[in-house]
């Protein structure tokens, strides 16, 4: 639009390039819409670095997850946390809307982790539980897909799963939940 307005002679735009912005426009105002203000937003180094030390990515890094991949997890969390605060700080969301949302992700992941763990024998070697991670994860990063009201954008379920197993919620590997904080420690006590 803007280069056609600027243009010295006579420029066009396509009608299905209007069409289909008005489109866009028209979904985005829908009463039961919520804004996506982060899609293609990319963490500031600064915070790329703070977010490297999470346990979320400490939980990618025990099953072997490749460091491009763990950017893109890094990015996918920093996108849904930016997205779900402010929708949280514009009042946007109904009560108890978002736990509903984490509680449909979370009963999504219970069977395939479950699954993962019958495979489990005892005494199995680590490459063993690594691997059934790396399954579970691969479902997360290439199958999940739940939309939160009519959003269904890939960074916002992909994300909020990395915000769960950030709160060891869901995890990849079967030992995940050694990992987590005790009660005492959560609150600085020993």
């Amino acid at each position: 639009m803007i280069k056609a307005l600027s243009a010295s002679g006579p420029a066009s735009i396509p009608v299905l390039a209007i069409d289909q912005r008005v489109d866009e426009l028209r979904d985005e105002f829908k009463r039961d819409a919520l804004p996506i203000d982060f899609r293609t937003s990319d963490p500031p180094p600064a915070v790329i670095a703070e977010l490297d030390d999470r346990p979320f990515v400490q939980q990618l890094r025990r099953i072997e997850i490749g460091a491009i991949r763990i950017e893109y997890a890094i990015r996918d969390y920093y996108r849904a946390s930016e997205q779900r605060s402010r929708w949280a700080r514009e009042d946007l969301l109904l009560d108890g809307e978002l736990a509903s949302y984490e509680q449909t992700l979370v009963e999504a992941w219970e069977p395939r982790y479950a699954a993962a763990l019958d495979e489990l024998t005892p005494g199995c070697p680590p490459s063993k539980k690594i691997a059934l991670g790396q399954a579970v994860f691969k479902w997360v990063e290439q199958d999940a897909s739940f939309p939160l009201r009519s959003v269904r954008e890939r960074f916002l379920t992909h994300g909020s799963y990395h915000i769960l197993s950030n709160q060891f919620t869901v995890g990849w590997h079967p030992d995940f939940r050694s990992e987590a904080p005790t009660p005492d420690e959560e609150t600085g006590k020993k």
